[in-house]
């Protein structure tokens, strides 16, 4: 339906204007909180006021949640700049041939592991305690659930 996707620009839209007047440190809140709260919110208000129809509003909201789905997947590695993505993007604003030293050139793998560790950090994904770190309870139930969704996959430790 188009009021779906009408719905997902919408609060697509909203999300930019926020990350560009407010810059948070952390991603992941807003983007739960935009993406995923406020529109369960709009949508009880539209079903308490009779706006639409219960099963129309289901419909609506089922589709937004699958679009709203596909982009959170994307948007660590959008945000992140994923190796795959950063190399892609390098050869497309390049008008020449590139070789795999020219590319190498681009990436610093200290930098590319501190900060997804910093990420982490920050999103409340890891504390440091004496020198140590540990998951917090929201990232042992990340680290969880992408075990689980691996295996489900076939997908060997490592691989995939």
């Amino acid at each position: 339906m188009a009021i779906s996707f009408l719905h997902f620009l919408v609060v697509l839209f909203s999300y930019v204007i926020y990350m560009r007047i407010v810059k948070p440190k952390v991603y992941i809140k807003p983007l739960f909180m935009i993406f995923l709260v406020f529109p369960v919110l709009a949508s009880m208000v539209a079903m308490y006021t009779n706006l639409y129809s219960i099963d129309i509003i289901l419909t609506i909201e089922l589709l937004y949640f699958s679009i709203t789905a596909c982009f959170i997947q994307t948007y660590p590695a959008i945000y992140s700049w994923a190796p795959s993505l950063k190399i892609t993007y390098i050869m497309g604003k390049n008008n020449k041939l590139l070789t795999k030293d020219m590319l190498k050139k681009h990436f610093n793998t200290d930098n590319l592991i501190m900060n997804r560790f910093n990420d982490l950090q920050k999103d409340g994904f890891i504390k440091i305690s004496k020198g140590n770190i540990d998951l917090t309870l929201k990232g042992k139930f990340l680290a969880d659930f992408f075990y689980y969704y691996r295996k489900l996959l076939g997908l060997k430790e490592g691989n995939g």
